[in-house]
């Protein structure tokens, strides 16, 4: 995807238009991309049905990992300094006071949305996919804080990382779309 692609006027229609967040709709178009790229070498999309490009990029599998990927180009990107939440919670240690409750509410919203996700792919332990994809998550925001957009940073390895870890809990074709059926 181009630099500046997440941003672009077009990018925010498609996200009111789909009534999803804009890191699910650069996520679904960063998905699109790679689901031409492996089956339609020539970049024909149009002999494809829309049918066979729905499911290719709607699978649960493949909403987690167009999560990550869209996730990669922010924390690895100069705009990020972390989750505003994890911050919060650091500045607020205190599990009663209610910057820290609000952060934790969070958190725990987030962690019900992949383990939703997680059930829906087929995942065998759903809660500890859902664990590991907050530990992955996290990890990755604290990392922008550490390394901010350096090259190096192991922030450009997240959406590798989730596919990973969706594979070892899904199956070898998580995290990507399967061809379409005949």
């Amino acid at each position: 995807m181009k630099r500046g692609t997440p941003n672009h006027r077009k990018m925010h229609r498609l996200a009111r238009c789909l009534r999803v967040s804009l890191a699910e709709a650069v996520g679904t178009m960063e998905l699109l991309w790679h689901w031409v790229a492996d089956y339609l070498p020539r970049g024909d999309i149009g002999k494809s049905e829309n049918w066979e490009i729905a499911a290719a990029v709607h699978t649960p599998a493949g909403k987690l990992q167009a999560f990550f990927d869209a996730l990669q180009g922010y924390v690895a990107s100069p705009a990020c300094h972390g989750c505003p939440f994890l911050n919060a919670a650091a500045e607020y240690p205190d599990p009663g006071h209610p910057v820290h409750r609000v952060a934790a509410d969070h958190k725990l919203s987030v962690r019900r949305r992949f383990h939703q996700l997680a059930t829906a792919a087929g995942a065998r332990d759903p809660d500890a996919l859902a664990d590991a994809l907050v530990l992955l998550m996290d990890g990755a925001y604290m990392s922008a804080r550490l390394f901010a957009a350096a090259p190096q940073a192991p922030a450009v390895r997240l959406g590798a990382g989730a596919s990973t870890l969706l594979r070892a809990h899904l199956g070898p074709n998580a995290g990507g779309a399967e061809p379409p059926c005949p």
